[in-house]
């Protein structure tokens, strides 16, 4: 049972240790390797990360030891995978292009973002004035920019707004003038908290963009119901103002990358796709792909090369649009439920995918000092992975009795009822919740959504 575990131990060293990266060479070195130190501070947190099933019985010095060597017998594994050429590996090759793609950008923006990050007992002040604010709110759904000008200048000039959101809305309840929905602040995009909850009870706000479409929100009512003293809930607070900056300042980085690549929306083109697209299918119940017929979207041929999105002297068309769509997973497809702002962001995330690679290399994220050391992990994971799959893996065979053995011995854990941790994001209406599952859907950062 204790080979198992180490086994088991070396495996999830390597996960464990790219999140355990810190700038602590100077730190208390308890082993060395070659060039490699393993420190005090690299030891604990790895070894508190580890999860306890599969530490060391003793939690004694005996139990500290044989967890150190574990980790000894990880980077004497990595030393000989790089010996034996393993970061050649196809393996090993494509799963850090998949790894970079998905954290560097990440990791660019975090460390863009940041610095930038201020947070002044002021803005506490005043997130603790708005802290647990409830409004009751009527919405307003268009799908562009001029819709939402033209009956915003119709609302100033005194018509009433549930007969506008009857007429006009794209929304769900607009045949009833428009549903009465909570919102709760804190738990809805920067930009559309602040027009929100700046706004006075009996007024509405300006056009609002959201990914969903167009917004125009009425304030019918106000509650703040009673809140713990300030210093409780500061920190709260704080996590709430955080989120919201980080989230803002993300955008702004982005709507910079897209400025500085020459990005242009052609608004008037996208009810072009919009008609086009399918009935909307149950999440559940997913069509195979051997079932659909190509291309899936039926276009005018007059239609095809009017221009959706150009950057960099490059324009998507709808005909690359059906492309698209047709390669596409059924997850990532847009859906008629979301409107305009489903197909705008389909075809904006195409875009960044295509122009964040370029500001990744100009900006050389990879040679910073921390970011290097999780791609020098990460590669590491993955060649001993990769060796222990050749050299051991292959080599072990486990006799029915040792199974059934260990089946037995382990027979709770087995038992054990499934655990899962939670994130929840919770919004003030039907509307914004769809809005966060088509992100969700479309593997946006689930923090994000939930700031």
């Amino acid at each position: 049972m204790r080979v198992t575990k180490g086994v088991l131990a070396v495996l999830l060293m390597s996960m464990v240790l790219l999140v355990s990266c810190s700038k602590d060479n100077d730190e208390l070195p308890v082993a060395k390797i070659a060039d490699r130190v393993i420190t005090l501070t690299t030891f604990e947190k790895t070894y508190w990360a580890v999860d306890e099933k599969f530490l060391p019985e003793d939690k004694g010095i005996e139990g500290k030891k044989e967890f150190l060597n574990t980790m000894i017998n990880r980077d004497v594994m990595a030393i000989k995978a790089d010996e034996l050429g393993y970061d050649k590996d196809p393996f090993v090759v494509q799963g850090m292009e998949a790894f970079k793609k998905v954290s560097l950008q990440s990791a660019y923006m975090k460390i863009k973002v940041a610095d930038e990050i201020n947070i002044t007992e002021k803005d506490l002040k005043a997130g603790y004035d708005l802290y647990k604010t409830n409004l009751q709110i009527k919405q307003i759904l268009v799908d562009t920019r001029d819709e939402a000008d033209e009956l915003y200048a119709m609302l100033k000039d005194g018509h009433d707004f549930e007969s506008v959101c009857k007429q006009y809305s794209k929304g769900p309840e607009a045949q009833s003038g428009g549903k009465v929905v909570n919102a709760l602040w804190g738990t809805f995009e920067p930009g559309f908290q602040d027009e929100l909850f700046s706004t006075p009870v009996g007024s509405f706000t300006k056009p609002i963009e959201s990914a969903y479409g167009y917004f125009i929100v009425k304030v019918l009512e106000k509650n703040q119901p009673k809140r713990k003293p300030y210093e409780e809930v500061k920190s709260t607070i704080e996590q709430l103002i955080r989120r919201h900056q980080e989230i803002r300042l993300t955008n702004e980085m982005s709507d910079k990358v897209r400025a500085k690549h020459n990005y242009e929306f052609y608004e008037t083109n996208i009810r072009i796709v919009f008609d086009a697209l399918p009935v909307d299918r149950p999440l559940t119940s997913p069509p195979e792909r051997s079932q659909e017929v190509y291309p899936l979207l039926d276009f005018e041929t007059r239609d095809l090369d009017k221009p959706l999105v150009s950057y960099d002297n490059k324009t998507i068309t709808v005909r690359d649009f059906s492309d698209l769509y047709d390669r596409s997973s059924f997850f990532n497809r847009p859906r008629r439920e979301y409107r305009f702002g489903g197909v705008k962001k389909f075809v904006v995330d195409f875009v960044m995918n295509e122009i964040v690679p370029i500001e990744m290399e100009e900006s050389r994220i990879e040679e910073e000092p921390m970011v290097a050391l999780a791609l020098q992990k990460k590669k590491e994971q993955f060649m001993v992975d990769r060796l222990f799959k050749d050299l051991i893996d292959k080599q072990t065979t486990v006799p029915p009795g040792d199974l059934r053995d260990y089946y037995d011995v382990n027979l709770e854990q087995f038992r054990r009822p499934e655990e899962r941790r939670l994130g929840i994001v919770l919004v003030g209406g039907r509307e914004l919740a769809l809005e966060a599952h088509a992100k969700i859907m479309a593997k946006e950062n689930f923090e994000r959504v939930s700031g």
